[in-house]
């Protein structure tokens, strides 16, 4: 009895296996938008707490926008994390309008200049494959420290963050609850690229069959 190999279904499950499958686990390796900013923002806050001078930190310390930003939830969170892990205590929001809590000693003031995620680029690794998105994350904080009213230490901390993740995940790398997560991908128009090469084809061939005819 004669066996058949399916050649052709083989090919289709092996396609499935290296262009389809490797996808599934994107959401759990690509951080969102959300995320990535605050990583940056964690590089930011770090690096702002260590510039600071010697001594010059006391608990408790006050921790204060100095104007009004869609993120700042976040930026107060992230520098609230960093001042805690260093052992000081943190007065913010609502807890600085209480009677009962102790007094500040130390006041840190912050501003966001830049907070913001962009997308320059997408492509594909492979071909057949997915399309993958350039992606970067800029941040630039203005600290100030005050002590006694008095301004100790100021200055503009800034940095970015590039990586990529798959086209087909944007939806999920953006947050509809706040529009700092979301950016502007702009397609390439395929079809200015592919009308040169169709009319290319098209007068090569026209002039083979002309010049064909002819012989």
């Amino acid at each position: 009895m004669r066996v058949i190999c399916p050649w052709g279904f083989l090919i289709q499950v092996l396609s499935l296996c290296l262009f389809v499958l490797p996808a599934f686990g994107v959401q759990k390796t690509v951080p969102s938008n959300l995320e990535l900013l605050r990583e940056a923002l964690s590089q930011v806050a770090e690096e702002a707490i260590e510039s600071c001078p010697p001594g010059s930190l006391l608990s408790p310390v006050s921790l204060s926008a100095e104007d009004e930003n869609e993120a700042n939830w976040l930026v107060e969170s992230v520098f609230t994390e960093e001042l805690t892990e260093r052992g000081l205590g943190v007065l913010s929001g609502q807890q600085l309008k209480e009677e009962q809590v102790p007094l500040p000693k130390t006041e840190l003031f912050y501003k966001i200049l830049q907070l913001q995620i962009s997308y320059s680029s997408h492509r594909r690794h492979r071909l057949p494959g997915t399309k993958w998105v350039s992606r970067l994350a800029q941040v630039k904080i203005a600290v100030q420290l005050a002590s006694a009213g008095k301004v100790v230490w100021l200055d503009d901390i800034d940095t970015f963050i590039e990586d990529e993740f798959p086209r087909k995940s944007l939806s999920w790398m953006e947050d509809d609850s706040y529009s700092f997560t979301k950016a502007e991908l702009k397609e390439r128009n395929w079809n200015k690229l592919l009308e040169p090469a169709i009319v290319s084809a098209v007068v090569g061939g026209l002039v083979y069959l002309f010049y064909s005819s002819r012989q």
